[in-house]
């Protein structure tokens, strides 16, 4: 069974935010934790690339320059860290 690509829906606007829902796909459930990690680690660091900054001192998140897109890129280092994850087959929602 092929697992399900990655989603990102785009919710609502919030007061000062935007927000999205991020759906992955492991056969591991019991590790959603460590893969919630390193997807904020990727996404952290793919703002960072784009220079979007990210003001910790407060909840808002300001682009002001660079372009956020779900690359081809962005995708295919989900769908591997999925992988490296998922030592069985099968799939469930967890995020």
């Amino acid at each position: 069974m092929q697992t399900p690509f990655p989603l990102v829906l785009f919710k609502e606007f919030g007061n000062n935010t935007l927000n999205f829902e991020l759906l992955v796909w492991t056969a591991e459930p019991n590790k959603q934790f460590l893969l919630k990690s390193d997807l904020y680690y990727i996404i952290y660091e793919v703002l960072k690339q784009r220079k979007i900054e990210i003001p910790f001192a407060q909840l808002d998140l300001h682009l002001r320059s660079g372009k956020l897109e779900f690359t081809p890129e962005m995708q295919l280092a989900l769908i591997q860290m999925v992988e490296r994850l998922s030592n069985q087959k099968g799939s469930n929602a967890i995020l």
